[in-house]
């Protein structure tokens, strides 16, 4: 007569072991992966510093307009910061849309920005 207790033991443990051993195969795996990760990584990424170079603020909006004045605002903080004057640059009509086609049709260098306002976000025109 087959012992049903020692069947049942005998296979949590073939399960528990193969349980085991593929836990112990990730951690092998992961103590080989981790140091040749660590050793290829570059410690630092060979970045340029930024910005260089004035930043162009470009606002679509008539100047004395929320966004101006929002603009206006937050320029000199960010002139501290970043160490580079900001030019904030009023173009105004279409609704924002030429100051926008301004600034999609700027180098994409980073330092030309737009001004929108917070209803621009629900527009699907844009």
């Amino acid at each position: 007569m087959i012992d049903v207790a020692n069947e049942k033991k005998a296979i949590a443990n073939s399960v528990n072991y193969k349980r085991l051993s593929l836990c112990h195969a990730i951690s092998q795996f992961w103590l080989v992966l981790l140091p040749l990760t660590i050793a290829f990584h570059p410690a630092h990424a060979f970045a340029q510093s930024y910005p260089t170079k004035a930043i162009r603020v470009i606002d679509g909006f008539a100047p004395g307009g929320s966004t101006d004045i929002a603009a206006r605002l937050i320029a000199p903080k960010f002139q501290e910061n970043s160490g580079q004057p900001w030019v904030i640059d009023s173009r105004p009509g279409a609704q924002g849309i030429i100051g926008a086609d301004v600034v999609a049709k700027a180098a994409p260098d980073g330092y030309t920005l737009l001004m929108f306002p917070a209803s621009w976000t629900t527009q699907t025109s844009l």
